[in-house]
């Protein structure tokens, strides 16, 4: 780092003034009687100046004056009172040219006129008196402190440590303080610079013997005030500001954000009251000392946009930052391995700041002070996906929980310990032209020829609500339309007359280009993605992330035939993604979409036949019903070709929402 080496001079400053502050305080007493014959020899040799400011000055004025003056400041002289008061008018216009005060000049004059010095004699008299008198108040404060050190070197030896152990902690406290004033974020770096306990206690019982016990005292005072002053909130909010410019970089760069640019301003209710625009009162949530906050609705509504929105806010993208100080996000999305699990929560989340932070080190005692006054703020991304073992790690009612801002999406209304919810509502209807146009705007900057006109976007807003008939109006459904009718105009509203033929349009419309539109080959793909889709939701049915080498597994168990080249194509096709910070991990990359292949192949697979329907039913059921691949299949049974198979009783429940197990008679 650019500052390592003031960071090294802050640290051992203190301790070379601790051993010089014990050399001084043991001087011999040859010191003493050294600077007493110095300070001789610097008197005599100030008395013999000739052209100084004092005699040029003194030599200026009139002798028999200056007799006069002598004679009325030492009541030798009857004097009127106008004349005296024209004698200590004169004296103090002669003070302020010799620098000196207007009491000391008279007491000068008194002298001299007790003594009867001759007029004559006067200005050399006064020039003596004036020089010894300026020479005497430069040398006062060398004496005192000669006579301070004098006393010291008198005084029993714990007496001397006490005082150099107090010198040390003055100088020490008031440098940490001069730093927790002038430039706070430098109180976190020597923070981080400490060793550890266990060394710093070992050095201390090396010099405990040698020091009386007095090491083990600096140890505690030192090290307690440098961890007071490190991880106070001034010190961190300085440490913060400077962090923020890299973590905003990085983390507009993670895949997720990325794809989640276009984000409007969208009505939202908090804890049971709507609200046209939520920052107001989320700014006020955040204010609070501790904040949990659960972001429900179902699959493409907006949960994970909306969080990363308010990590951009706490971030201070967009106006003053929640809160009322800046906040560092770190997301979660996907299960702790069980080696981060059983390392603990701190472990890793001091890990992942680091990373996103790009630093070289960060210390667990840094990440936990950050995280426990709300200067990190926590993402749980499809908590409701994730396993038993992190959702319990992730549980902010569990003791010591250290996260003092934290933010979970989920599909699942349950809001266990969180302390408040925000639901995503559906896009309204007077709000869709809005962002449809502005969908539509952010195309075409990267596709110039992407030009809808107002009678476009307006027929395109009518035809999705045509379309989605009952089916909410989410954003994932209005971006996805947005595509459509951009890139293939009104031929897309002809097409496409339900939402399950709306995502196998879009699917089609991403794999065109990987596959050369070559109609075998984009089948091949749509397969491949199929047997992903199916693996990541296995028996829960919900999504979640695999290895790359299970994704190498499904695809060489469907063909063996280059599986390396068709991940490259997938995830250049960007329906399969990686994780950001672990590349190894892969899923795909909308879990709508997932869910819709698992739910397109099941209806596939059963088609017409009832037993098998109600075998899988009763295993669904079983499950409890995940919400977003039973909502997958309500969307398939309106497909016009892979649709129409589904016997009526199987779509009636369906479309009722009502699956139940029923017997095979």
């Amino acid at each position: 780092m650019e500052d390592s080496g003031l960071i090294r001079m802050m640290i051992a400053g203190p301790v070379i003034i601790l051993f010089l502050s014990a050399f001084i305080v043991l001087l011999p007493g040859a010191a003493l009687s050294q600077g007493r014959e110095t300070n001789s020899e610097t008197i005599t040799l100030g008395g013999s100046v000739s052209n100084s400011t004092i005699i040029n000055t003194v030599n200026r004025q009139d002798p028999a004056v200056l007799a006069a003056m002598a004679k009325t400041f030492a009541d030798q002289m009857a004097a009127t009172t106008e004349a005296r008061a024209k004698a200590e008018a004169k004296a103090a216009e002669l003070a302020t040219q010799l620098g000196l005060t207007s009491t000391a000049l008279t007491e000068f004059f008194r002298i001299l006129g007790e003594q009867n010095v001759p007029p004559e004699q006067m200005p050399k008299k006064l020039v003596d008196i004036a020089i010894k008198y300026k020479q005497d108040a430069r040398t006062s404060y060398h004496a005192l402190w000669l006579r301070y050190w004098a006393w010291i070197k008198l005084a029993p030896v714990w007496l001397q440590l006490s005082v150099a152990l107090a010198l040390a902690i003055m100088l020490w406290s008031s440098f940490l303080l001069g730093i927790w004033i002038l430039a706070p974020w430098l109180l976190v770096k020597l923070y981080e610079k400490l060793p550890g306990q266990k060394v710093i206690d070992e050095l201390a019982d090396l010099t405990a013997k040698p020091t009386m016990g007095l090491s083990k005292l600096l140890r505690l005072i030192g090290s307690a005030a440098l961890i007071r002053l490190g991880t106070s909130r001034r010190a961190l909010d300085g440490w913060v500001g400077r962090a923020a410019s890299e973590v905003r970089d990085r983390f507009s760069r993670l895949k997720v954000v990325q794809e989640r640019q276009i984000a409007l301003n969208l009505p939202a209710k908090l804890n049971g009251s709507t609200l046209e625009q939520p920052w107001s009162a989320l700014d006020a949530l955040f204010r609070k000392h501790t904040t949990s906050l659960l972001i429900v609705g179902p699959g493409g509504s907006g949960k994970t946009t909306l969080a990363l929105r308010i990590a951009r806010h706490c971030l201070g993208e967009e106006g003053a930052p929640l809160g009322g100080h800046l906040c560092l996000p770190l997301l979660i999305d996907r299960d702790l391995e069980a080696t981060e699990a059983s390392d603990g929560l701190l472990v890793h989340m001091a890990g992942a700041l680091r990373a996103m932070a790009g630093l070289p080190r960060l210390s667990i005692g840094l990440g936990e002070a950050l995280l426990r006054s709300g200067r990190v703020m926590v993402i749980a991304d499809g908590l409701s996906e994730r396993s038993q073992a992190t959702r319990h790690l992730l549980d902010p009612g569990r003791l010591n929980f250290p996260i003092m801002r934290f933010i979970v999406t989920s599909r699942s209304a349950e809001q266990g310990n969180v302390d408040s919810v925000l639901e995503t509502l559906t896009i309204p209807p007077d709000a869709l032209y809005s962002f449809i146009a502005s969908y539509v705007d952010a195309m075409s900057k990267s596709d110039p020829s992407i030009c809808l006109s107002d009678a476009d976007i307006l027929e395109a807003c009518a035809g999705l609500i045509r379309l989605l008939r009952t089916t909410p109006t989410t954003p994932l459904f209005a971006s996805m339309w947005a595509e459509e009718i951009g890139r293939s105009g009104q031929a897309a509203a002809r097409a496409i007359h339900s939402v399950a033929e709306l995502i196998d349009s879009y699917v089609d419309r991403l794999l065109s280009p990987v596959a050369g539109d070559n109609a075998m080959r984009l089948d091949g793909l749509r397969l491949d993605l199929v047997a992903i889709a199916d693996e990541e939701l296995r028996e829960s049915l919900t999504p979640g992330w695999l290895t790359r080498a299970q994704v190498l597994g499904v695809l060489c168990e469907r063909a063996e035939e280059n599986p390396d080249e068709r991940i490259r194509v997938l995830l250049e096709s960007k329906l399969l993604e990686t994780d950001s910070f672990k590349p190894e991990l892969m899923r795909i990359s909308m879990d709508t979409i997932a869910e819709h292949l698992v739910a397109r192949e099941k209806m596939e697979e059963l088609a017409g036949d009832i037993k098998k329907w109600q075998s899988f039913l009763s295993d669904l059921d079983a499950q409890g019903r995940p919400a977003g691949f039973r909502d997958a299949l309500r969307a398939c049974i309106d497909h016009r070709a892979y649709g129409r198979s589904v016997p009526n009783v199987i779509r009636n429940m369906l479309q009722a929402d009502q699956i139940r197990v029923t017997s095979a008679a």
